[in-house]
């Protein structure tokens, strides 16, 4: 897709939002999707050539926010609970506490791992409940979860975002979010809060969960953290 064609890609991805917007509950009350108004949006813009509007519809969608929010959150969820049980094997063969390892840190003054697969769960699975919800609060770090508790976590999430459908998501774009701490409120739109806040805290807490079992010992590599790459066909 070359600059010109993700540009207007972008463009018409405003103005379906706009519509969705300010008509949404007669939209969904017809069973229509911000899918639906996109399509329609692109196919207006380029009625005079049916032809190019077909090949338009693969490349026009420049923005899902399924595809970019929670296709990334089950795919790393996968690769988090695959390297906790590769390094759950390697801590039992080493005879190592895995109670030390719940409340292991990289510095003094960081949360422990348990406070980082905590918060992995809390900025995907929670985040997208706050994004129907409308409201979002801080993790409080699970401080009674042990080791397999954090497991189950981890696996809870992944069954929960798997059950979240395409259309679903992608119809939460232009809802209102608020995240509240403590006194302070953050009002965000929902693919705003998703995309600013949630998929970065959520990187964040995977990857310093990776880091706390790589410097433990964990025998982990880059593939581990990947997970299951999307490859074409």
């Amino acid at each position: 897709m070359d600059a010109a064609k993700h540009l207007k890609g972008m463009a018409y991805h405003e103005a379906a939002r706009a519509v969705v917007a300010y008509r949404q509950p007669t939209m969904y009350a017809n069973g229509l999707t911000f899918d639906d108004v996109f399509k329609c949006t692109v196919m207006l813009a380029h009625m005079f050539n049916w032809g190019a509007f077909n090949g338009w519809e693969t490349y026009a969608m420049a923005f899902l926010l399924y595809d970019a929010t929670v296709a990334n959150f089950l795919q790393i969820l996968a690769a988090v609970d695959g390297f906790l049980e590769k390094s759950l094997t390697h801590f039992r063969e080493k005879g190592i506490d895995l109670a030390e390892i719940v409340e292991a840190r990289l510095v003094p003054d960081m949360l422990p791992f348990r406070f980082q697969i905590a918060s992995v769960a809390h900025h995907s699975r929670g985040a997208m409940e706050a994004a129907k919800n409308g409201v979002f609060s801080p993790s409080s770090g699970k401080p009674d979860l042990d080791y397999a508790a954090l497991q189950a976590l981890v696996t809870e999430a992944r069954k929960e975002l798997s059950a979240l459908t395409p259309e679903a998501v992608n119809a939460l774009v232009g809802n209102d979010v608020t995240f509240k701490f403590g006194e302070r409120a953050l009002p965000f739109t929902a693919e705003g809060f998703l995309m600013s806040f949630s998929l970065p805290n959520f990187f964040f807490h995977a990857t310093t969960a990776y880091d706390i079992l790589r410097h433990k010992g964990a025998p982990l590599g880059k593939r581990d953290f990947m997970g299951r790459l999307k490859l074409k066909g």
